[in-house]
């Protein structure tokens, strides 16, 4: 036999729960962030090439989820939300700014705790132990959704190497296991612009993947890995100007391409 992964290891932290094959079979359903589209509680990735629209959709969803508006035509499970904006904060403002108008809501209805400075950490496991204990002693409520913009900000080490993406995803599950979160990474493709950059065992690890393509204004998203249900039909967008502001919103699109 082989020798185990070096990731697998036992402890005597507490007991193991098994399950028969009935408890098995009568499991719960999986249960829905956005129906269909954001599985609670897991691990969502969002890819795509630089100014593909990323942020701008992961902005959408971070709002959407945070004032129980329905996501692209998908239910929300309404909730709080920590956005972790690696990249800075210049863009962000103005574009939140221009959801709320459009969209009629005040900041006040918003449940969002935005990190907007540069992260001061590299995502693993110790390192986001110390992050959350910051930053929940900051914010009042648990946050239901974290998003963190993005995965090549947050991230040290060689994203090709299987050990540092395993590290990451390792913070990236303490980071659901001590907050019951779903938890959305945003991504960088491939220079061909078909995957994302880096590792496999990211994509191994995720039970959503949502790849984004850019033509001019027009905007499709596509599931390109759904763990618990179908993958979903491509959803197209436009991004349109909010008149008196500086920036724009996703819009519905009748174009398919």
């Amino acid at each position: 036999m082989g020798a185990r992964p070096s990731h697998f290891h036992l402890t005597s932290a507490g007991p193991l729960r098994l399950y028969s094959t009935a408890e098995l079979l009568n499991l719960p359903a999986p249960s829905w962030l956005i129906d269909r589209i954001m599985p609670a509680g897991g691990l969502v990735g969002l890819y795509g090439q630089p100014s593909a629209g990323k942020s701008f959709i992961a902005l959408d969803i971070a709002l959407s989820v945070s004032t129980g508006r329905p996501w692209m035509g998908h239910p929300v499970d309404p909730g709080h939300v920590l956005y972790l904006a690696a990249e800075g904060g210049a863009g962000i403002s103005k574009r939140v700014r221009a959801w709320l108008q459009h969209n009629d809501i005040k900041p006040s209805q918003t449940n969002i705790a935005w990190l907007i400075e540069s992260v001061p950490v590299h995502v693993d496991s110790d390192q986001m132990a110390i992050l959350l204990e910051r930053v929940l002693t900051e914010i009042e409520d648990t946050p239901d959704l974290v998003i963190v913009d993005t995965l090549a900000r947050c991230f040290d080490g060689e994203e090709s190497e299987t050990g540092d993406m395993g590290r990451f995803i390792g913070g990236v599950d303490h980071l659901r296991a001590q907050l019951g979160c779903t938890v959305l990474v945003i991504h960088h493709t491939r220079l061909d612009g078909d995957r994302e950059r880096g590792n496999t065992s990211f994509r191994g690890a995720a039970d959503a993947m949502l790849a984004v393509y850019k033509d001019g204004d027009d905007v499709r998203i596509s599931c390109t890995k759904q763990k618990d249900a179908e993958e979903f039909q491509p959803i197209y967008q436009k991004l349109t100007k909010v008149p008196e502001t500086d920036s724009c919103i996703l819009a519905p699109s009748t174009g398919e391409w």
